[in-house]
């Protein structure tokens, strides 16, 4: 289909054609949402079908805890493994493949080993082993398995239903045991190493082991060499990576070049056909193809930003190879996941799990920096660009909750959450973007703490005054702080001791009078820009947690407020009666009000959808279907091109680009009495059948003539004292409302039903007026409106 002219669609829109609307809304179908991470998540263990290399099975801890399955290399996952748990901690270890069978596979949970015939498809307990958490499981080419608890090691010929004790130490002597190998090349030599055992060497296929000494060395993890049974590696958290030529009865330290990390070891592994020899450390990974006489550092695409800790690898059948670990994150899990180096190729990709939970986002203006509140501190990034951690990151035990921009230093982030206590109530400005911190607020230790900051907002009348909400005022300390000076010191409030404050919010339309809320559903208010609180007043209705407060930007008495119970709420007289809009939220739900156009703002549900609404509430289209089973959280629109910056609760953060179906261009200028006129939205979005779709006019004249220009082109040039934006325009008359010859008093609306036409689809319109004004500064007399660029959608 020829998409029609514009000559033939401005004569169509300006007839006011009315055509039917669609039952149902995709808001932007043709912009693909843009996934900033951070990398995030865990793969503990992983196999590769050795018979189709696009199988591959990862164990998980986390969000989504136990066996995960892949039919295209790694691309999607979905729950796998009947019969296997599915928690958190303990968590499902060492899958194994048996040698001898390829259907086979093994894998450790807690005191148990679990068995499956068919590659992981149903499992069974194979035994209980021991009544403490199993740490370690290997299996020979002849079949027989390994494992070990910090005491003791066991043995199995018979596919581990049966087992027998090979070796032990005293139990909390000092001694316990940390990791237990096969040699690859010789089944009847196996190893065992831990803290202050020392080396054991069986040379019965396990059956018995005999201390080999060395009971100073502490091996976290140990191997053979793929061809030399007697040549046997041990890693070790301080003293380097170890290697015996003689079966373990003298070690020397290799690889001792201080740019090869060799520290921390995690594990071993070994590619299949016995061409290399890998050492995993927290530094990085290693590879040796000459018996570990020298090392090769091999992590290109794993990000130095983060701290992952190294767990497993797995080699494919075609040659990629594959790389699992757990992001360092205590709350987010950054830097983990899946990453895959394909065949013939160098460098490792991230291909697998965007869990990061996101708390906060907000923007250092338009175009600018995107602040991410996350567990292990605050991140940032460019427009578009991928997010990676600040200064302030890496604590343990931190979890940043909230971040604010300073309106006078875009460079400059309030940000609050909770310390290295996990209940020490914490702020922390970073400055010269995201390069340095301090910390002006940090309650601990415990006894002194308080909880966690849950909300900071910058007064709109006054960027010296911050006020944060904390959650909860325990243990004495107070739930409103205020600060005077930008947020470089701080005072807490008293008598707000015990509130659960999730949000507090400024008055866009009453200088100095703020409002906070807690998770009970009560509130209070501040008169003086939060120096003295009235006291909390009854709460809301409420059938759930609360945690949103919020005032409508642009119309004076209208508020919303959101818990998990009843939904979405809003208020026109200023929170006196309440109305359920039939949303249904989660405890990370937020609002984003689009700053130019009234009734405009985004939501998240709880159904994983990130609701979009043009008339204030009264209806809403799905915006994004949010992935990887996540709800969408924190919001931030960037007003330079429209961008929604999503963050939300699993799938770490996403930009949506031309989410907002409008934009907006050109300040105007002003007419009588310095009112400078705009140009708005009216009748919902501009979506194909929308009958209602209007643009409208304020802040004009009363009684006055309106000039509206619409075009197909932007062509900025310089007039009547302002940039007038509109290409070859047509133009259409418009009267205005209010007493005649009154500034501020006049405002008109311009009906423009939408036709359902698939062909119009993204098609862009630009709309500006001209008002003749004698009260203008300009010699035209005339005035112009903001200019807009309108979008159609489906």
């Amino acid at each position: 289909m020829t998409l029609r002219s514009p000559l033939v669609l401005a004569a169509a829109v300006a007839l006011g054609v009315t055509f039917s609307a669609p039952a149902r809304a995709q808001l932007n179908p043709a912009d693909v949402p843009v996934s900033n991470g951070p990398l995030g998540g865990s793969a503990v263990s992983l196999l590769v079908d050795p018979l189709d290399s696009d199988v591959v099975l990862v164990t998980k801890d986390g969000n989504k805890p136990g066996l995960w399955r892949s039919d295209d290399r790694g691309t999607n996952f979905a729950p796998y493994g009947a019969g296997l748990p599915r928690v958190a901690y303990p968590l499902v270890t060492d899958l194994t493949v048996d040698p001898l069978d390829s259907r086979t596979l093994y894998a450790l949970f807690d005191t148990t080993v679990y068995r499956s015939t068919d590659f992981g498809a149903n499992w069974f307990v194979a035994a209980v082993v021991s009544d403490r958490k199993l740490n370690a499981l290997s299996v020979s080419s002849t079949g027989d398995l390994l494992t070990m608890d910090a005491f003791n090691v066991y043995r199995s010929t018979d596919g581990g239903d049966s087992w027998t004790t090979s070796a032990s130490v005293v139990p909390f002597s000092g001694m316990v045991f940390d990791d237990v190998a096969f040699a690859t090349s010789d089944p009847t030599i196996a190893y065992a190493i831990g803290n202050d055992t020392g080396l054991l060497k069986s040379t019965d296929s396990g059956a018995s082991f005999t201390s080999m000494g060395h009971t100073g060395l502490w091996g976290q993890t140990v191997t053979t060499d793929p061809a030399d049974a007697e040549t046997v590696f041990v890693g070790t958290p301080f003293d380097g990576l170890q290697r015996s030529t003689d079966g373990g009865l003298s070690f020397q330290v290799v690889a001792p070049d201080s740019t090869t990390p060799v520290f921390n070891g995690e594990f071993f592994f070994t590619e299949p056909d016995g061409s290399a020899l890998w050492y995993a450390v927290l530094d990085g990974v290693v590879r040796s193809t000459d018996g570990g006489d020298s090392w090769q550092l091999v992590n290109a695409g794993i990000s130095a930003d983060y701290t992952p800790i190294p767990q497993s690898m797995a080699r494919a059948p075609n040659g990629d190879l594959y790389y699992g670990l757990v992001g360092g994150g205590l709350y987010d899990q950054s830097g983990g996941g899946l990453y895959r180096m394909d065949a013939g190729e160098t460098a490792f990709e991230h291909i697998g799990f965007l869990e990061a939970r996101i708390n906060d986002v907000t923007l250092a203006g338009p175009g600018g920096a995107r602040v991410v509140g996350i567990g292990s501190g605050v991140y940032a990034s460019s427009a578009g660009g991928q997010v990676v951690p600040t200064a302030w990151h890496a604590d343990i035990g931190t979890d940043t909750r909230a971040v604010a921009v300073d309106p006078d230093d875009p460079d400059r982030w309030v940000t609050g959450g909770v310390g290295a206590f996990l209940d020490n109530a914490q702020i922390v400005v970073v400055t010269n973007g995201g390069q340095s911190f301090t910390k002006p607020y940090d309650q601990g230790p415990i006894g002194e703490s308080g909880g966690a900051i849950t909300d900071i907002e910058f007064s709109p009348d006054d960027s010296d005054r911050v006020v944060a909400g904390l959650f909860p005022g325990a243990f004495g300390a107070e739930a409103i702080l205020v600060s005077t000076d930008g947020g470089d010191s701080w005072s807490d409030v008293p008598g707000t001791a015990g509130w659960a404050t999730v949000a507090v919010t400024w008055d866009p339309f009453r200088a100095g009078r703020v409002l906070q809320h807690s998770q009970n559903g009560q509130w209070s208010q501040s008169l003086d820009g939060g120096i003295s609180w009235q006291a909390l007043k009854p709460a809301w209705p409420l059938t759930g947690p609360a945690m949103m407060l919020e005032f409508d930007p642009h119309v004076q008495g209208r508020m919303y407020r959101g818990e998990t119970g009843g939904g979405l709420w809003r208020s026109l007289d200023g929170g006196v009666t309440w109305t359920q809009l039939g949303v249904s939220l989660h405890e990370d739900s937020a609002i984003e009000f689009h700053p130019d156009f009234p009734g405009m703002f985004w939501v998240g549900d709880a159904d994983g959808q990130l609701l979009l609404t043009g008339d204030g509430g009264d209806s809403f289209t799905v915006a994004w279907e949010v992935v990887l089973d996540a709800n969408a959280g924190p919001l931030a629109l960037d007003t330079s091109d429209g961008t929604l910056v999503v963050g939300t609760t699993l799938a770490s953060m996403w930009e949506l680009p031309g989410a907002a179906p409008v934009s907006k261009f050109g300040a105007g200028t002003a007419g009588s009495g310095a009112i400078v006129p705009e140009l708005t939205l009216g009748g919902g979005l501009p979506q194909l059948g929308n009958t209602s779709f209007a643009l409208d006019g304020r802040d004009l004249v009363g009684g006055s003539l309106v000039y509206m220009a619409l075009g197909f082109t932007n062509q900025p040039q310089f007039a009547f004292g302002g940039v007038f934006e509109i290409g070859s325009p047509i133009w259409r008359f418009y009267m205005t409302s209010g007493a005649p010859g009154a500034p501020g008093a006049g405002s008109f609306s311009a009906a423009f039903p939408l036709p359902v036409d698939p062909v119009l689809v993204g098609l862009e319109v630009f709309a500006q007026c001209a008002i003749p004004d004698a009260g203008t500064p300009h010699p035209s007399q005339v005035a112009l409106t903001n200019a807009l660029s309108i979008t159609f959608h489906e």
